[in-house]
């Protein structure tokens, strides 16, 4: 379990909530940082458990997994994805920042450097075993 605020506990709890994913690739010609804007819509999953299956089971270890997909684009040309590292890490907004009502009070813009209050939970290292490399996308799936 990580520790988390008082603050995450509550907001955690409500029905509104805005994560954000913020992914590193370690490759051998550096670092790729993605966020949620780089991922194909609803394609990031993760999952990790302590059984393997229905059953208790003394001795066993179960490994976490994560799985998501990038659109392809010509800067992944010569990244070689097959046994790089990632580092995931899933934010939750906890309070945004104020509005600027440029226009007028029912049509607010958001201000660059809002100061959002966001709190990161690390979600895991992974070694990525399995990489499909399509026209538009790259799927991506790692295990720790």
């Amino acid at each position: 379990m990580y520790p988390v605020t008082d603050l995450y506990k509550s907001k955690i709890k409500e029905n509104n909530r805005i994560f954000e994913a913020n992914i590193q690739i370690q490759h051998s010609k550096g670092v790729l940082f993605l966020t949620d804007k780089d991922l194909v819509l609803g394609t990031l999953k993760f999952s990790e458990g302590t059984q393997t299956g229905e059953e208790f089971k003394m001795g066993g270890t179960v490994a976490s997994d994560i799985s998501f997909t990038i659109l392809n684009k010509p800067e992944y040309k010569d990244v070689d994805f097959m046994g790089a590292r990632i580092l995931g890490t899933i934010s939750l907004l906890l309070r945004e920042g104020a509005d600027a009502h440029f226009l007028q009070p029912s049509q607010p813009s958001k201000m660059l450097n809002n100061n959002d209050l966001w709190e990161d939970v690390p979600i895991g290292k992974f070694n990525i075993d399995d990489v499909n490399k399509l026209r538009n996308t790259i799927e991506i799936k790692g295990i720790d």
